[in-house]
């Protein structure tokens, strides 16, 4: 085992990942090794970006290239150390979805209840 991979692995542990999540990253950095045949701490930002542009080509789920991407950003944010802006988002003006939603959710009104009442009556004798 490359002392890269144990320093990672020691620090999933200490993060107090699952242990498939552990297993999840090691195999997606394993995976960015195989692709560059190098070691990941070699890579610039822009293969490890060029290396997300091949994985999104290729076709993968969404749920899968999240997880690529999150095994990636732990080895270089929390292992190596590095704040690149590949792994941070632009965030607009609002802080959550949930602040932003809070905008421009419409205060409830009585004139919904007739509307719903109806609703409910034709489904209880249908």
């Amino acid at each position: 085992m490359t002392a890269l991979r144990q320093r990672m692995l020691e620090e999933m542990k200490l993060a107090g990942l699952m242990v498939s999540t552990q297993e999840i990253y090691i195999r997606e950095v394993r995976r960015l090794a195989a692709y560059y045949r190098r070691c990941p701490a070699e890579l610039s930002e822009e293969e490890v970006r060029q290396y997300f542009l091949a994985v999104r080509n290729r076709g993968v789920a969404q749920g899968t290239f999240k997880t690529c991407r999150a095994g990636l950003r732990f080895l270089y944010c929390q292992t190596l150390h590095r704040d690149w802006p590949l792994f941070f988002k632009k965030r607009s003006g609002c802080r959550s979805r949930r602040a932003c939603r809070r905008h421009v959710r419409m205060p409830w009104s009585g004139a919904f209840w007739p509307r719903s009442r109806t609703l409910f009556t034709a489904a209880a004798f249908s």
